[in-house]
C-alpha cells in the first residue's frame, strides 16, 4: 500500500506518493572513505520522497549503523545463502526478481541498484509512476547511465556512459507476466551483468528505456578514482556476468528521442547480440 506524504514549500501544498521499492545490498567496507561513500547514498536515498521502503537484502556479518535504524523505511532482511549465485551471499537478479513475486505488491515499481548510487530528488521522479509507467500497456525497464557525484554537489557524466554498455539501476513494474530468465549473476561488481540483464528484459517483451536526462542517478565513487568505467577487481567480483555476456547483451544508448519512444512513435536503438 502507498502512503501520501504533505509537503508544504512556499505557499503551495504539494501531495506526492510514495511510489517504488528499493532494493539494494548494504555492506561494510574495510575503507573508511569508501563506507562514508555508501552511507551517504544511504542517507540520501532514506531522505528522498519517492521512495517508499528500501528492502535491503544483508548477509549474516554485515552491521547497519545506529543511524539507520530509525529510519521505518530501511527493512533490513537477512540474505537466504540456499539461493546463492556463484559468490556466496551475493544479490543476483535471480534473487531479487524470486524475492519481489513473494514480498513486493504487484503492480508497485522496484528499483534494483547498486550501494553507490542515489537518486535525484525530482518532480521527474516523483511523477514517474503516472508519467512513464502508467502511459500505455508496454512493460518497460529503466536501465540508466549515471552521473558522476562530487562531495561539492556538482556533477557530470563520463564519456564511458555514452555508449549504453553501463547501467546501475534497473526500475521495473512488478508483475505476474515477468518471467525473467538466466539470470543467475551479481548485480555490480560482475563485469558485463549491465548489458547482459538489459538483453534479458529484452526477451521478456520489455521496452528499454535509458532515459538518464530526465530520471538522473547519482554515482558516488571518489575515493578508488572509479571514473570513466575502470572496473575494480575484488575477491566478491562475481565473473558470471561475463559468461551471460557472451549468451547475450544489449547496449541501449542514453541520447534518444525518449519522448516519442514512449509515445511509441519511434522505436528505440539498441545494439544487440544474441538470439531474442
Amino acid at each position: 500500500m502507498t502512503i501520501s506524504n504533505i509537503f508544504k514549500n512556499y505557499k503551495y501544498i504539494y501531495i506526492y506518493i510514495y511510489i517504488m521499492y528499493f532494493i539494494i545490498q548494504y555492506y561494510n567496507d574495510k575503507n573508511i572513505e569508501r563506507q562514508k561513500e555508501y552511507d551517504e547514498c544511504l542517507r540520501k536515498n532514506l531522505n528522498n520522497p519517492v521512495i517508499f521502503e528500501i528492502h535491503n537484502i544483508i548477509e549474516k556479518e554485515t552491521i547497519i549503523p545506529e543511524e539507520f535504524k530509525k529510519y521505518n523505511k530501511l527493512k533490513n532482511i537477512n540474505f537466504n545463502y540456499l539461493e546463492s549465485g556463484s559468490v556466496p551471499g551475493r544479490l543476483t537478479f535471480k534473487y531479487i526478481f524470486d524475492y519481489c513475486k513473494k514480498n513486493i505488491p504487484l503492480g508497485e515499481i522496484v528499483c534494483i541498484s547498486n550501494l553507490d548510487i542515489f537518486l535525484e530528488n525530482s518532480e521527474d521522479w516523483l511523477n514517474i509512476k503516472t508519467n512513464f509507467f502508467a502511459k500505455n500497456n508496454q512493460k518497460k525497464v529503466l536501465a540508466l547511465s549515471r552521473y558522476e557525484y562530487y562531495w561539492n554537489g556538482t556533477y557530470k557524466i563520463e564519456k564511458s556512459q555514452w555508449t549504453g554498455a553501463s547501467s546501475d539501476v534497473w526500475i521495473f513494474k512488478n508483475d505476474i507476466s515477468n518471467n525473467i530468465k538466466d539470470c543467475n549473476f551479481s548485480v555490480g561488481n560482475a563485469p558485463g551483468c549491465d548489458a547482459s540483464i538489459c538483453k534479458r528484459f529484452y526477451d521478456n517483451n520489455f521496452i528499454v528505456f535509458n532515459w538518464a536526462e530526465k530520471y538522473k542517478i547519482f554515482h558516488l565513487d571518489i575515493c578508488r578514482g572509479h571514473f570513466n568505467g575502470n572496473m575494480i577487481i575484488t575477491n566478491k567480483t562475481d565473473h558470471e556476468g561475463n559468461n551471460a555476456l557472451s549468451r547475450g547483451r544489449l547496449d541501449c544508448i542514453p541520447y534518444q528521442n525518449w519522448s516519442k519512444i514512449l509515445n511509441m512513435e519511434i522505436k528505440p536503438f539498441y545494439r544487440i547480440l544474441g538470439k531474442h
